[in-house]
């Protein structure tokens, strides 16, 4: 018995709920209607599923990837973590498959 696959753009193959779960969070990200995680919980259960899943479904958004990380930056935080410094804060997004970040 042969899996339904769908190959990614990376020549990554998608089993068949894989390539369900990406386009139903692609339709919710699109229409800003929320999943229930319950209907969805047993369809990427391991790392390596769930990276297929983000890989396809960031390239079906068609939009750079990119994001802030800023950590341990005020007293209260610092102390959280008993600390008595800052960690950098970065502005990062991924173009043409190359890494571009900016220190803040």
């Amino acid at each position: 018995m042969t899996q339904n696959t769908t190959e990614t753009l990376t020549n990554t193959r998608l089993s068949e709920n894989e390539a369900e779960l990406t386009q139903a969070l692609y339709n919710s990200w699109r229409t800003q209607n929320p999943l229930n995680e319950d209907d969805w919980s047993n369809y990427a259960t391991d790392d390596e599923t769930a990276y297929r899943v983000q890989d396809e479904l960031t390239r079906l958004k068609n939009e750079p990837v990119g994001g802030y990380k800023v950590s341990l930056t005020s007293k209260q935080t610092q102390d959280m973590f008993d600390s008595d410094e800052h960690c950098m804060a970065l502005n990062w997004q991924v173009t043409s498959c190359m890494l571009q970040q900016q220190l803040i």
